[in-house]
């Protein structure tokens, strides 16, 4: 796990490193510090990359807001998260699909503790691979780029965030590998990736680009419940 801290007040840039490294799923990340968020930009720019971003929003020149939105325009899976003394620039941070915002001073108390929580499990969903076998080759494939999964003609169709693989696996078969990765079977025919939905409309699942699914019957209620049970946990 390769984790950045960007923040011009060095004493608080340490701190949180400190805080890092005292929670046990952080503690042998490899944590780089920066005091310039144009120093940081380069470095990026210049083929390194970070799998977790701490941005502090007031920083003079490039602010830590500016700063994000650059850093994801080449990195779509880096998870950032902002840090300030103020509340005020919580729903800006989120232009550039930022994870979570932190208030400072950034304390080992049950919020801040909740949140490196569940930003370690993104982590984990934007780094695991799922092999599947397309035809007599066997292909790699980052599950956090699995927008759904559809069974049609008795093939398993693979729709990622770019293009398609089809398999001659079983849906039971794929949900068991996804399902502890936020995917959930809407129908007899489709598993979602929860993290691509945008909404809900009567019996039908809209995701973020648009894409309709038909949502089964009798399966909606078990659905909503297991949504509402993820946003809980993963965008409070």
């Amino acid at each position: 796990m390769k984790i950045a801290i960007c923040d011009d007040c060095l004493s608080d840039a340490e701190e949180l490193k400190a805080l890092l490294r005292s929670h046990n799923k952080y503690k042998n990340g490899d944590i780089d510090v920066y005091t310039k968020s144009k120093e940081l930009l380069s470095v990026t720019e210049n083929d390194k990359s970070y799998d977790i971003v701490f941005l502090d929003v007031d920083m003079p020149g490039l602010n830590g807001l500016e700063l994000g939105c650059e850093l994801r325009k080449n990195n779509r899976t880096m998870l950032i998260v902002f840090v300030s003394a103020y509340s005020k620039y919580a729903v800006r941070a989120f232009d550039c699909e930022a994870f979570s915002y932190l208030i400072k001073p950034v304390e080992s108390n049950n919020k801040t503790l909740s949140i490196l929580d569940r930003l370690f499990e993104k982590y984990i969903k934007h780094t695991c691979y799922h092999t599947i076998k397309i035809n007599t080759e066997y292909k790699r494939i980052l599950i956090y780029d699995i927008r759904y999964v559809e069974y049609y003609n008795k093939h398993v169709v693979y729709h990622m965030e770019n293009g398609t693989y089809e398999t001659k696996e079983s849906l039971s078969e794929v949900y068991e590998v996804l399902k502890d990765y936020g995917f959930y079977q809407i129908h007899q025919g489709y598993i979602v990736n929860f993290d691509k939905i945008a909404e809900f409309a009567k019996y039908d699942v809209i995701l973020d680009d648009g894409k309709i699914l038909p949502m089964s019957m009798r399966r909606k209620t078990d659905v909503m419940l297991a949504y509402s049970d993820y946003a809980e946990v993963h965008y409070r």
